[in-house]
């Protein structure tokens, strides 16, 4: 029988090595994005000061499979997405490029095709940094506007001159709760109930700092006694956040 006294010091030491992992896994991303940053960078001078064509990278790419000490990833058409990285970011303000050790060579991947614009892809790279967003979750958001939402109200946000990237909204100005799947006529009632009882996929679209409190939580206004539909905190403000939940009918 083991000794229960000794759990706390074997979680300990487990956390210990998981944050340990956790911090190498960081680490060597960043030294493989900088290195295909710099091979990306290399790849467009020579394109453009040498005239490199698609054959040399070709033959590059077959020097790398045998010179690369076992490495993957060099193939033709993964060194000409490195140069379309570099490329991406060449432009791009520098506080915007020391972010890009933060994220996955999957994620870039998805940054550079799936997002239309400059301001777009600016405003994910901030965004999938500040909430720590895996692979999945990037390409969620993506695929549901997030972007679009976030600046449907102030079109001026959509424009290089604010600096929309530095600084995404906690706040949207519409929510996608598609996995709800209530009914075109339910009430307040049910959407409530529908939210708590899905509140992983729910605090996924409220963002990673919105920390659930409570339903029906009771408050009191001066001497009188009454309840919010649904009460968070949130990590990043450092508040407390409230919502009513109305339907209207159009």
């Amino acid at each position: 029988m083991s000794d229960l006294s000794l759990t706390p010091d074997f979680e300990e030491l487990s956390q210990l090595i998981a944050e340990r992992r956790a911090h190498a896994t960081r680490l060597v991303n960043r030294e493989l994005i900088d290195l295909y940053w710099e091979l990306g960078k290399r790849i467009h001078l020579r394109i453009k000061n040498q005239g490199w064509g698609r054959s040399t990278v070709t033959e590059l790419a077959d020097y790398l499979s045998i010179k690369a000490h076992g490495m993957r990833g060099f193939s033709a058409s993964n060194l000409w997405r490195m140069r379309q990285f570099y490329e991406t970011w060449l432009d791009a303000p520098e506080k915007l490029v020391t972010l890009l050790r933060e994220l996955s060579w999957s994620a870039h991947l998805d940054l550079i095709g799936r997002c239309k614009t400059i301001e777009e892809r600016h405003f994910y790279l901030v965004y999938a940094v500040q909430e720590n967003l895996s692979v999945r979750q990037l390409r969620q958001s993506i695929d549901t506007a997030n972007y679009e939402r976030v600046t449907l109200v102030d079109k001026k946000l959509a424009t290089p001159s604010r600096d929309l990237a530095t600084s995404p909204s906690p706040f949207k100005d519409s929510y996608l709760l598609d996995f709800m799947g209530l009914t075109p006529r339910h009430s307040e009632k049910d959407l409530r109930k529908g939210l708590v009882q899905r509140l992983g996929a729910f605090l996924r679209e409220l963002g990673r700092d919105f920390c659930y409190i409570g339903e029906e939580y009771p408050i009191q206004v001066g001497n009188r006694d009454g309840s919010v539909d649904l009460l968070f905190f949130h990590r990043g403000l450092n508040s407390l956040i409230a919502i009513e939940l109305k339907i209207t009918n159009h």
